[in-house]
């Protein structure tokens, strides 16, 4: 392990530099362009249920903090909805740093939260007015938290773990499975090393845990397994390619060679936690996939683990080098940069349109192409944060209904998304029919899209549907007076 504290201090001073820089690295790549993407997706729900504040929504913690925290000085806008996400998502790259040097793990710390700050998967988070970087931080914290107390063994630890899990499973119910995992793994060591709590006190407080989880995300759970199809998801194999996607293949290498390397050098419970916290969740979402709706971001809250795995194995092959001090971190910074460098194309592509479909484009087309009488469908209702006073209606999932709606006299707009994730469809198994029928009764007025750099699409497809002119008893009549007066 790096022990920090007994580095010389101007090395000292010189991660606290480098931490300052990548931090102001973080900052600049999660704030640019921030309020210049539309509001996309299911941002558009966090606007809903952040005016509409409900304590017994599953993931009430971003809800309330904007209701009563953002709306009033900020306004929920696109800033405003966005302001926790961003927050979050800067503040996690010093805290790697921070947390991880209480524990003697300096050059693991800064090697790690260079990963995050760079990490396209997690710029894309945080730019994003969702829960999902309040998790990432949370569950960070939670496990670092852990790591802490098994090196110091200091109440506080515990105290920050303890609080830090609950709002993490309070943000979003992702992170429960990595919680309960550290947790666990962390109550099975103390039992083992300390056989004067009986067994089944243990038991009891593992039993409340599960009754607690159940009876607060059960109905979730059954709720999803009803609708397993869903645009948003992948499941089984084409999921773990997904995340090895978003995460790159060279973080998600180091970080399994990270983990199996610091776990044969230590043999300890603090390797096994990192493990653990990263892989069993993982597995447990990619098996559920297979019965209920599991979305690609839930795998998110694992992630800091993967990142801190990432950068032990650096920090371990730096440490290797025949050199200490800034030579050290100077070989752990080169390091870093070649790991890294896959998320280049990755973000040059996300500022060129924000990952996302480009609704407040089309609001400011619509207008001036629409008539008074017009409505239009659209796959959800995004565009009601834009346009609220136009004649917004949902696009059927099927061709039969989709056929009706536009032949019931005056829906003569439909906007499609036609979205590309490195291969795998986004929107076929829904809109598959709504897709041949709008290609061939419909014609194409406009394409709002941004062209990337690498194997992604974000697309939204206007198309204008006239309705069919079905002859009547009386026109057809008068057609054959007058052919018969010819």
């Amino acid at each position: 392990m790096t022990d920090t504290r007994r580095w010389p201090a101007r090395d000292e001073r010189l991660q606290w530099m480098a931490i300052a820089v990548l931090t102001v690295i973080a900052i600049a790549l999660r704030v640019y362009r921030l309020t210049e993407w539309s509001l996309h997706d299911d941002e558009y729900s966090t606007w809903k249920n952040s005016l509409e504040l409900s304590w017994s929504n599953p993931r009430p913690l971003l809800f309330a903090l904007n209701h009563y925290l953002v709306w009033p000085l900020f306004g929920l806008r696109e800033l405003g909805l966005r302001l926790i996400p961003v927050t979050a998502g800067v503040v996690a790259v010093p805290a790697f740093y921070v947390m991880l040097r209480r524990v003697n793990m300096g050059t693991e710390g800064l090697a790690a939260a260079a990963l995050v700050a760079v990490s396209t998967w997690h710029v894309y988070w945080s730019q994003f007015a969702r829960y999902y970087t309040l998790v990432f931080l949370l569950s960070a914290v939670c496990g670092l938290a852990l790591l802490g107390w098994l090196r110091n063994r200091r109440g506080g630890w515990l105290g920050l773990a303890a609080a830090s899990g609950v709002l993490a499973t309070l943000a979003h119910p992702s992170a429960l499975p990595v919680v309960g995992t550290g947790a666990l793994i962390v109550g099975l060591n103390e039992y083992r090393n300390n056989r004067r709590l009986p067994l089944w006190s243990w038991a009891l407080a593992l039993g409340i845990g599960l009754i607690v989880a159940a009876v607060r995300y059960g109905p979730i759970i059954a709720y999803r397994s009803a609708y397993r199809e869903s645009a948003c998801c992948h499941t089984g194999l084409p999921l773990a390619f997904s995340l090895l996607d978003w995460m790159t293949a060279p973080v998600l290498l180091c970080a399994l060679v990270g983990m199996a390397l610091w776990w044969w050098t230590e043999r300890g419970t603090m390797p096994l936690v990192v493990a653990a916290c990263a892989l069993i969740p993982t597995v447990l979402f990619i098996g559920m996939s297979e019965l209920m709706v599991v979305s690609l971001s839930y795998l998110f809250a694992t992630t800091p683990f993967y990142f801190l795995a990432a950068g032990w194995l650096i920090a371990h092959i730096a440490r290797s080098a025949p050199a200490q001090g800034r030579a050290s971190l100077a070989y752990c910074g080169v390091a870093v940069a070649v790991v890294a460098s896959a998320n280049l194309v990755g973000l040059a592509s996300h500022f060129r349109d924000g990952g996302r479909l480009p609704y407040r484009d089309v609001a400011n087309a619509l207008p001036s192409l629409t008539g008074g009488r017009d409505t239009i469908l659209a796959e959800g209702t995004h565009l009601e944060f834009y346009l609220p006073q136009l004649p917004l209606g949902a696009l059927p999932w099927d061709s039969l209904t989709l056929h009706g709606k536009v032949h019931q006299g005056g829906a003569a707009w439909v906007l499609v998304p036609r979205v590309d994730r490195a291969g795998f469809g986004y929107y076929e198994r829904q809109f598959a029919q709504v897709y041949t029928w709008v290609d061939g009764h419909c014609a194409l007025v406009k394409v709002f899209t941004t062209p990337r750099l690498d194997f992604r699409r974000n697309a939204l497809e206007l198309f204008r549907c006239v309705p069919e002119v079905r002859p009547t008893a009386l026109s057809g009549a008068a057609t054959a007076a007058g052919a018969w007066s010819r």
